[in-house]
């Protein structure tokens, strides 16, 4: 019986632990600059001893971690498409030996626009292989005889990017000679050239490697982060762009820094000679597990693939596949990651973000080739990158990395570069970033203060009538923290055709006629009064400047739907009836609401179409509006409404199970469009409509759905999110209110312009 001692550094695990007399090596690392070259590198640095001259060969110095190259580290900039005499004239020069030479050095070729970023394949072949043969013969040029030497191609030796082959994949199998594959030619280069100089040689093949490194090509990480931060910054769920089967395929990650040390113990291990293996974190990755993982660091939402989505297909050329039988590669898409980078939309905001935050990559450039290949790994729905361990484990390697812990280190290491904004999810624990707790998860940091603060998460839950017990205290609360009136605004309570409202004007309104705000409070059509959101009434009044007319309307369970709506609409009537009156204009009259009170003022606006008064009123102005019911979102709009999921249960304020206790005390029927403006056949003939939505909100996809069926039908529109928030969190003191109001009153000045 034989026994092994392992190590671990950091998240990596089961790392060989070498001879203490294995040491005052040369090592020549090439690509030095790339992903993989700068892992080895770091690798090599942490012994030392063991590595006391460590050569990088590359065009561009490569990055070390405290920005310095150690003593112990030369760098030589060639370029290994010159001649092979003229890299041989520089290494003699600089007196270079090599012990073990780790060989990096690749160049992407340029597609035919348009075209797969592999697709120019006899252009890889040429110039990859005169890359490895132009250094190897400058070896000999020089006797330069290295004891190992290792090359690293990849996963597509196995033909995975033509569509399903062999799986799992073993070093063994058969080349795929469905095109050409410069993999294949670096080998036979290696191997004629080892067998002529008596060298011994290994052959390393990573699948997607995941490593930081500052040219961000071939690097899945990257443009996930650039996914992820511009999702934020627009306020957008993070949505996945390929089906259900991409999204539950198990898919080999290969860690930088673990397949460097794998690297470096297969040229050290004599009984590893002359042999290939491939490189992955030996663990099982799906997107279906690290999609929401991914959405929690940064703060998101996240969307699901759905088989009734719609999706294109693309049907890949080889038929059969690799393997030899079965359907051809099909990859089913709703979009692309390399067609979303290049929207103006989001180019835009990578500069505002890249700006704000001063990141080193101040634009999104080089798409295709930095995109694709994210694209690629992403939507591939075969096994085709499903790598064997088994080979080297037999021989002794045990290296373990948990994908999405490095993933995760990853991204931080992209953060101290300056490449990416920093999100602050992924430094808030030091324990395994699947291992969040839920009860605090994803939630805005000053609200979890607030909660500290309260001593509780405030919720509305039980009987119609406890919640009423529970709002009233609440109201009480918020009371207390609120600043007196604002003497700059005037308030009169009036009815308006049998129904009270509570009218707010600026003291110098008389001097011009200003827009006219109808407002609707909140309260699940259940709770609220003409009190309840005065001071939020009264700053819209100052600060937008507009004329505001509170509506008291009659609520549930004593009342039920449509009479919310009726009294809504008697109360639109009379102050359009009495605009000149109130100091205002009939030719700007807009609705207005929160909640419940969005949900009216929406609509309030869909009656008046119905009835032909579509000029009667010029916009809306909605926050966190309800606008559905879980039972009748549109089919196509399903996968995107999963926040009554996600946001289901114990989330601040109001949970499904409340909101479920308002509908059926106000009576409102799901398939009614005279309670859910969603199923509206209106919507084409909408004003300019204002939406706002918070994070950890079940009502969050409600204006998501809502302003997506708008845009479809050519209505203008503005949103904003506020990713970690609950439902109405501006009501509570500290929370960051102010970015919340500020934004509303922007929303509203933009309905008022888009509607002249």
């Amino acid at each position: 019986m034989s026994t092994q001692v392992v190590q671990s550094r950091g998240i990596f695990h089961g790392l060989p632990v070498f001879s203490e007399n294995v040491k005052g090596l040369t090592a020549v690392i090439t690509g030095a600059n790339g992903i993989s070259g700068q892992h080895m590198l770091r690798v090599l640095l942490q012994s030392p001893e063991r590595w006391t001259k460590i050569i990088c060969i590359s065009r561009r110095l490569p990055i070390m971690k405290d920005g310095a190259v150690p003593g112990v580290v030369e760098h030589i900039a060639l370029d290994f498409l010159d001649t092979p005499q003229a890299i041989a004239n520089v290494l003699r020069e600089r007196g270079v030996k090599a012990d073990y030479v780790f060989f990096f050095s690749y160049v992407q070729v340029d597609p035919e626009p348009g075209a797969p970023i592999w697709s120019n394949a006899k252009e890889l072949c040429h110039v990859n292989t005169l890359l490895l043969s132009n250094f190897l013969e400058s070896l000999a040029l020089v006797s330069i005889k290295p004891r190992r030497f290792m090359l690293q191609t990849g996963a597509k030796h196995y033909g995975g990017q033509f569509g399903s082959n062999l799986a799992p994949q073993e070093e063994s199998d058969p080349r795929v000679l469905l095109e050409p594959n410069f993999y294949y030619d670096q080998e036979d280069c290696l191997w004629a050239y080892c067998k002529k100089h008596d060298m011994k040689w290994n052959v390393i093949r990573p699948a997607f490697i995941l490593g930081a490194v500052p040219d961000a090509a071939m690097n899945v990480c990257f443009p996930l982060a650039v996914y992820a931060s511009v999702c934020r910054h627009l306020g957008q769920p993070l949505d996945f762009p390929y089906d259900l089967t991409a999204w539950d395929m198990s898919v080999t990650q290969s860690s930088a820094l673990l397949n460097s040390y794998l690297e470096e113990w297969a040229v050290l291990t004599d009984g590893a000679a002359n042999e290939a293996f491939n490189a992955s974190d030996d663990g099982i990755f799906t997107w279906s597990k690290f999609w929401p993982l991914l959405a929690s660091w940064y703060g998101l939402d996240y969307i699901r693939p759905d088989d009734k989505g719609k999706y294109e297909d693309l049907i890949l050329p080889h038929n059969p596949p690799p393997r030899g039988y079965g359907p051809p590669g099909k990859i089913r898409y709703k979009f692309s990651l390399t067609e979303w980078a290049k929207q103006p939309e989001v180019a835009q905001a990578w500069k505002d973000i890249a700006q704000q935050k001063d990141l080193s990559v101040k634009e999104l450039h080089d798409v295709d080739r930095i995109f694709g290949f994210t694209d690629f790994a992403m939507s591939v729905s075969w096994p085709g990158a499903s790598l064997s361990m088994a080979k080297a484990r037999k021989l002794g390697w045990h290296g373990y990395v948990d994908s999405n812990e490095s993933v995760r280190e990853v991204l931080l290491d992209f953060e101290k570069l300056g490449m990416i904004p920093h999100a602050p999810a992924l430094t808030q624990s030091d324990a395994p970033a699947n291992t969040a707790n839920s009860l605090t998860e994803g939630y805005a940091p000053e609200w979890l203060e607030l909660e500290k603060t309260l001593g509780t998460r405030p919720l509305l839950t039980g009987t119609v009538e406890e919640m009423q017990g529970q709002f009233a205290a609440l109201s009480a609360v918020l009371s207390a923290s609120k600043t007196p009136p604002d003497d700059f605004i005037k308030s009169k309570d009036v009815t308006a055709d049998g129904i009270p409202v509570r009218i707010y004007k600026p003291k110098d309104a008389s001097r011009t006629k200003l827009p006219i705000m109808v407002y609707y409070h909140g309260g699940g059509f259940v709770l609220g009064n003409l009190d309840t959101e005065d001071a939020w009434c009264r700053y819209l009044a100052k600060t937008t400047p507009s004329i505001v007319v509170s509506v008291d309307y009659r609520l549930g369970p004593k009342f039920k739907m449509p009479v919310m709506l009726e009294d809504s609409l008697t109360a639109f009537k009379w102050v359009y009836a009495n605009a000149e009156t109130l100091g205002g204009t009939k030719s700007r009259i807009f609705t207005a609401g929160t909640s419940a009170g969005g949900s009216l003022a929406l609509l309030v606006t869909d009656a008046l179409i119905q009835e032909g008064k579509n000029s009667h009123v010029k916009g809306v102005i909605t926050a966190v509006p309800i606008t559905a019911h879980p039972l009748s979102i549109p089919e196509e709009y399903k996968s995107q409404y999963t926040s009554y999921e996600r946001n289901g249960s114990g989330v601040p304020i109001a949970d499904a199970s409340t909101l479920n206790t308002f509908f059926e005390a106000a009576g409102c029927k799901y398939d009614d469009p005279m309670t859910f403006v969603t199923l509206s056949q209106n919507l084409s003939q909408f004003p300019p409509t204002y939406i706002s939505t918070c994070g950890k909100d079940p009502l969050r996809d409600d204006g998501r759905v809502l302003e997506a069926m708008l845009k479809r039908e050519g209505v203008k529109t503005k949103s904003d999110n506020y990713i970690g928030q609950p439902h109405c969190f501006w009501l509570f003191p500290n929370v960051n209110g102010e970015e919340f109001l500020a934004n509303v009153v922007k929303g509203a000045q933009w309905v008022v312009l888009n509607s002249e």
